[in-house]
């Protein structure tokens, strides 16, 4: 175990009476110091992913300023869609128009290879997110003609039914998932979720 300094507004009381002890054993002053906590390990790894996961956001933050200053270029989208999907980002809003300007152009689609369906599913979600049927349709369309048999655009095809207020489609085509796969929990949830809502 080692002291780490917390600083910032909301430190624990907790935290207040063991700063004067270790700022002695430290050579600091108690006057600089809000409050001295012992972390274990688990958790110094754990603040050192949660700041590396700020530094992503404040990255993908930047990226952003880039597009919104016209710079569109495939690599700057390419950019924001991987630090979105690697950090969970919620930037549906920008994931969907930067991605769909990615997705029509042709020569963009021929040199992203087979991560182009990656990209179409990203996009979709997104899409659907933000309710932009027409973006989400594109997408779907573009994976329904590659994978006709897969469950996971069929699962994209319920969520598109849910976002166009078509309740019954999507809940057979959940159903329907969920018979040829009953360990499929994203369709189980969905399900789930529809049948609260209905």
């Amino acid at each position: 175990m080692r002291a780490v300094w917390i600083v910032g507004e909301g430190t624990k009381k907790s935290l207040l009476h063991s700063m004067c002890i270790h700022s002695d054993r430290l050579g600091r002053t108690c006057g600089t110091i809000q409050a001295v906590e012992i972390v274990p390990r688990r958790k110094r790894e754990d603040r050192i992913a949660l700041q590396w996961r700020s530094r992503m956001v404040l990255d993908a933050n930047s990226v952003l300023q880039q597009l919104e200053k016209g710079d569109t270029s495939s690599t700057t989208i390419l950019r924001l869609l991987s630090l979105a999907k690697e950090q969970k980002l919620r930037k549906s809003g920008a994931v969907t128009k930067y991605g769909m300007v990615l997705l029509k152009s042709p020569a963009n689609r021929a040199s992203l290879g087979n991560d182009l369906w990656n990209y179409y599913e990203q996009v979709c979600m997104a899409a659907l997110d933000v309710f932009s049927l027409e973006d989400a349709e594109f997408c779907l369309s573009a994976l329904q003609k590659k994978f006709p048999s897969s469950n996971r655009v069929s699962r994209l095809q319920a969520m598109y039914n849910e976002a166009k207020g078509d309740w019954k489609k999507a809940e057979s085509t959940y159903r329907e998932l969920l018979e040829k796969d009953p360990a499929d929990t994203s369709s189980h949830k969905r399900l789930i979720a529809l049948i609260k809502v209905c």
